[in-house]
């Protein structure tokens, strides 16, 4: 126990303070309580449960009415979609998707890092510019995009004023280039990613390549770029994961999302073919359909196609990506 200790009172006499209570370390299953409210109720009630309950409705033909006769189909969802058109142009159009978004994505996130990493005058002001997209929600993003890409919007109107033609952006071929521009719009997450990852590029390291005649492009690809190879890897996988469950992008750009009419995929919604991406061809059959086990069979293949894809790039990622501890640096 500590000893007792003094303390000068006001009237100039020293009273006797209560020894101190030594630090006691928490037990051991402190810890596991401090976890159990995000395990129980966030993973194992609304991640693991779910992921469960959809693998087992996949073998099935469940309609999604309770109370209804199921039958065990086993393979016969998968066995399905291999041969349904749709579901072939949604992993067509999910694909080229994925590809287009993330390759823009991180370059064009990574060129305005550099840029916004200048020592330039107001660079913050840019900064937050650049950053506001992201605090857009889709669904006001869509409606945004939506009205200056219709037939009497501002894209055509500027396209009017250099003598081109009008183009039904929201609808066709042309509603995909829509999409994808709506989406690589919104950069500003990856770009504070790609900016946090060039501050922390030792100085040391440029300076030292710029004494041996390194040019400021070659200093860029030869030691930039490597030494950010990490952070480039870790927004391809997010991207690519992000991509291919895109879902509310082509419903808010589709015409009738928030004002109602229309046919197609859902009430009031009409996607373009070309929008009609894999994840939104999948919740059709739960919001139309009503074949959830047909639409719980295409969540798993994704599921399963998206872990493939991520382990090969991490297997992958050994041949480009640079770790500086793995190098024997600090």
């Amino acid at each position: 126990m500590a000893a007792p200790s003094l303390r000068r009172a006001s009237s100039g006499s020293f009273r006797r303070l209560a020894p101190r209570r030594r630090w006691r370390r928490y037990p051991w299953y402190t810890f596991y309580l401090f976890l159990a409210p995000w395990l129980i109720v966030g993973f194992l009630t609304f991640t693991l449960a779910p992921m469960i309950i959809n693998f087992v409705v996949s073998f099935t033909d469940w309609d999604g009415f309770p109370g209804t006769h199921v039958h065990w189909w086993i393979l016969d969802n998968y066995k399905n979609a291999w041969n349904d058109p749709q579901w072939t142009n949604g992993v067509i159009q999910s694909l080229k998707f994925t590809l287009v978004t993330v390759v823009a994505g991180v370059a064009g996130s990574l060129g305005l890092a550099v840029f916004l990493n200048q020592p330039h005058r107001g660079v913050k002001f840019f900064r937050a510019i650049y950053y506001l997209p992201c605090v857009v929600s889709i669904v006001v993003a869509g409606a945004a995009f939506k009205m200056m890409f219709a037939t009497n919007g501002l894209v055509n109107d500027v396209r009017m004023q250099f003598g081109g033609d009008i183009i039904q952006w929201l609808s066709g071929d042309y509603a995909f280039d829509a999409l994808i521009t709506m989406t690589v719009w919104q950069l500003g997450v990856g770009i504070v990613i790609f900016l946090a990852g060039l501050q922390g590029v030792s100085n040391e390291v440029l300076e030292a390549a710029w004494v041996d005649g390194s040019g400021k492009a070659q200093t860029f690809w030869r030691i930039t770029v490597p030494l950010l190879s990490p952070v480039i890897l870790f927004q391809v996988i997010t991207g690519m994961i992000g991509s291919l469950q895109a879902y509310v992008q082509a419903v808010a750009l589709s015409p009738g999302s928030l004002l109602g009419g229309g046919t197609g995929q859902g009430v009031g919604i009409n996607i373009p073919y070309s929008n009609q991406l894999y994840m939104v061809y999948a919740f059709h059959q739960f919001n139309t359909a009503d074949a959830f086990g047909y639409g719980a069979a295409m969540l798993e293949i994704a599921f399963v196609f998206m872990l493939v894809l991520t382990i090969f790039i991490f297997r992958l990622s050994g041949r480009f990506v640079y770790y500086e501890s793995a190098q024997g640096g600090a």
